[in-house]
């Protein structure tokens, strides 16, 4: 179409080319012949075991996340593993499903409300239903994306037995340290959604270990991806770790068929790729800061508003987002250009058909906001290329 022809053009004009899978590779410090020989190292394995479920489904995924658990975690807190198939919905919702489970069990309140941001994935708001507990989502302030402080003390009644705080596009909610000590005077849970910020810290402090719990998700596209839907639940209590690896593996717990689970381990593949990518993910991380550090100092034209991120932190970027007037007309003229955005959440949850709650803030923006790319393979020429675009679509639509 003439869309794609004018792209293809600016790009040969710009002297922009796509790069080829073995320059991303490159570009990524990824081989994918260590990726295919950690897959065939499990399948091997997993022929050895013969099958058995208690060898290669529950016992070696947790040896093979070892890593992971250093990674993420303070001493002293609960972790294990969850994955559900299908969609990447799925996979963070069973992650953060055990979490509310395990509030739900421990609050024990008739009609119990988890209050949830009105700016996130609808995984956030489904993972509460899955849970039979009701959601209660609020407005967000225009400039951070996320609820203040007051927004979430205003939602309180004797009904609440959690708050959900998303750490979103990557960069750490500033008030969570505030947040979890209102949960601690009103005898409620804290739940950080980490889905997209794993690795990132807060005044020297990681993302997933400030809450009660945590939900992760390790799909292709976070910043720990793996090769397919994969996710992961921490627990400040040790017990309620346990108790969830016994959910997601059937309700079994050393062998013996404790109570009703599900199946939602994470597999030996996916667990094998996730554990060779950590081991360069300080690589991966410094990457993907350089780049949203890039735009942040060469997109600063009238018209466009960068997110207000917290102070004192370092995020790990899962999209740079932008907030424009005129977002769909940008959005055009950028795919032109030889730049593709996208859209996270439009619309968000207050506009689904299901949510009941009216947010104006986040409504608005939802219709404004721009993901631009930020990924590990992205070089200084890519997000110069990608900040000389914007600036010049900007500045052609008079914003």
């Amino acid at each position: 179409n003439s869309a794609a022809r004018n792209a293809a053009l600016s790009l040969r004009l710009s002297g922009w080319r796509v790069l080829t899978s073995a320059e991303r590779n490159e570009q990524s410090h990824e081989d994918p012949a260590s990726v295919e020989a950690a897959v065939l190292r499990d399948v091997r394995r997993m022929d050895a075991a013969q099958g058995m479920p208690e060898v290669w489904g529950a016992h070696t995924e947790r040896e093979e996340m070892t890593d992971l658990k250093a990674q993420i975690l303070d001493a002293g807190r609960g972790w294990c593993a969850h994955t559900h198939g299908h969609d990447n919905s799925r996979a963070a919702l069973a992650a953060a499903r055990a979490a509310l489970e395990w509030v739900k069990k421990e609050q024990n309140k008739p009609n119990a409300e988890i209050i949830v941001p009105a700016m996130t994935f609808s995984a956030t708001y489904e993972a509460v239903l899955r849970a039979g507990m009701k959601p209660v989502v609020i407005d967000i302030d225009h400039m951070t994306l996320s609820p203040t402080i007051m927004d979430y003390a205003s939602a309180l009644s004797g009904r609440t037995a959690a708050m959900i705080v998303v750490h979103l596009h990557g960069w750490p909610y500033e008030g969570t340290k505030t947040l979890r000590r209102l949960c601690q005077a009103h005898g409620i849970f804290l739940i950080e959604d980490c889905a997209q910020a794993f690795g990132a810290e807060l005044d020297g402090v990681k993302v997933g270990t400030i809450g009660h719990a945590a939900a992760f998700s390790f799909y292709p596209t976070k910043p720990l991806g793996g090769i397919g839907d994969g996710g992961a639940v921490t627990f400040q209590s040790e017990w309620a770790a346990m108790r969830a690896s016994a959910t997601r593996n059937h309700g079994r717990m050393d062998g013996i068929q404790g109570f009703a689970g599900y199946n939602s381990r994470l597999d030996e593949a996916n667990a094998a790729v996730l554990r060779m990518r950590l081991a360069v993910y300080p690589k991966t991380l410094e990457r993907l800061r350089t780049c949203a550090g890039r735009y942040e100092s060469r997109i600063r034209l009238v018209g466009t508003c960068a997110v207000e991120h917290a102070r004192h932190s370092l995020p790990a970027p899962y999209v740079y987002p932008i907030s424009v007037p005129k977002r769909d007309e940008l959005k055009a003229l950028l795919l032109e250009a030889g730049v593709e955005t996208r859209l996270h959440y439009d619309p968000a949850l207050s506009g689904l058909p299901y949510v009941k709650e009216k947010c104006p803030a986040a409504d608005y923006a939802a219709k404004t906001l721009l993901s631009l790319p930020c990924h590990r393979g992205m070089s200084a020429d890519d997000t110069g290329f990608v900040c000389d675009a914007v600036n010049k679509c900007v500045r052609s639509l008079g914003i």
